[in-house]
């Protein structure tokens, strides 16, 4: 019997070192796997983040490059709505040393181009210091134009301190539209007829179910003609070497980049990457994309609304 004891207690502790390796080892690989998630969920909130209203900090001394891509307005990707937030937290933040707005647009809302413009002056006072007093330092805000700046895209290029557009670039529209579908065709093929008691002859202009009356159509005609003057009162406030002689200037057309600059829509023609290098030479650049809120998007209700507002919208765009 006592010779059993060395071999017993020999196997008792073999087991128990093999169980503390192993618990050891076990927690190591649950720690790795916390990491592993902590640093997936750090990747995530980067890029997705502002998808859920989460905004970035700019840690370090930076530019900011905002993208202003594609149709403005609500319903899409570039919106007052989503980009004008994300502006708002970015200029709040000292380490932002300079605001690029990298345009190609075709154009949109007037109303979402004002808000966003706004957002823009806004932006060109730096966050006050310590001193509250103290003047603050301005902010640099350089438009430069890759593509197409037209219409609602070129009023808020306009807020820029400089506005920079690539050789090849598409610059101007500048001009207002007031657009809709009318389905009263298709209804009589599908006999399908629609009806409106209105307070007065004005109340259904613009109706998808009937063409518009002769007055209606004034009016409508009227309500462009004024926005219009809204839009080229502002084309000519922030462009004081605009020649407004130049022919077609209020027409719509638009303009390749070296005509734009000769007419003075624009200051120069040139690239982001060296427009940037040229503007801000010590600061290192980083680009900002808005994104849809997908808190939204998951919202049965909003996509009924969406779709309805398309079926009846009579937007007035900037295009």
């Amino acid at each position: 019997m006592e010779s059993l004891e060395p071999a017993l207690l020999k196997f008792i502790t073999t087991v128990t070192r093999e169980r503390r390796s192993g618990g050891l080892w076990s927690l190591v690989k649950r720690g790795g796997l916390v990491l592993m998630f902590l640093l997936g969920l750090m990747i995530w909130a980067l890029i997705y983040g502002t998808a859920f209203g989460v905004h970035p900090t700019v840690i370090e001394p930076t530019v900011a490059q905002l993208e202003i891509d594609g149709q403005i307005g609500a319903g899409n990707v570039t919106s007052a709505d989503t980009v004008v937030p994300m502006l708002q937290s970015l200029c709040k933040q000292p380490n932002v040393k300079g605001l690029v707005l990298h345009i190609n647009s075709p154009g949109g809302s007037p109303g979402d181009a004002e808000r966003i413009g706004a957002a823009v002056d806004a932006c060109k006072l730096m966050p006050p210091g310590k001193d509250a007093k103290a003047n603050r330092q301005r902010r640099r805000v350089v438009a430069v134009i890759d593509g197409l700046g037209a219409s609602a895209g070129y009023m808020i290029a306009l807020h820029g301190d400089e506005i920079v557009a690539n050789a090849t670039g598409m610059v101007g529209s500048i001009g207002v539209i007031i657009e809709g579908l009318k389905y009263d065709g298709l209804m009589k093929k599908v006999g399908v007829s629609s009806y409106a008691y209105a307070s007065g002859p004005l109340k259904t202009m613009l109706s998808p179910y009937a063409l518009d009356t002769p007055a209606q159509q004034a009016v409508a005609q009227q309500l462009a003609e004024s926005a219009m003057r809204v839009f080229q009162s502002e084309v000519i406030a922030r462009r004081p070497q605009l020649n407004r002689d130049t022919p077609d200037l209020w027409s719509g057309r638009v303009w390749v980049a070296d005509d734009a600059r000769a007419i003075g829509l624009i200051d120069r023609v040139g690239l982001l990457e060296p427009t940037e290098a040229r503007e801000f030479p010590s600061l290192p650049v980083q680009s900002f994309r808005p994104t849809r809120d997908v808190r939204g998007l998951v919202n049965l209700d909003s996509w009924v609304g969406a779709i309805r507002s398309s079926l009846m919208a009579r937007p007035v765009q900037l295009q």
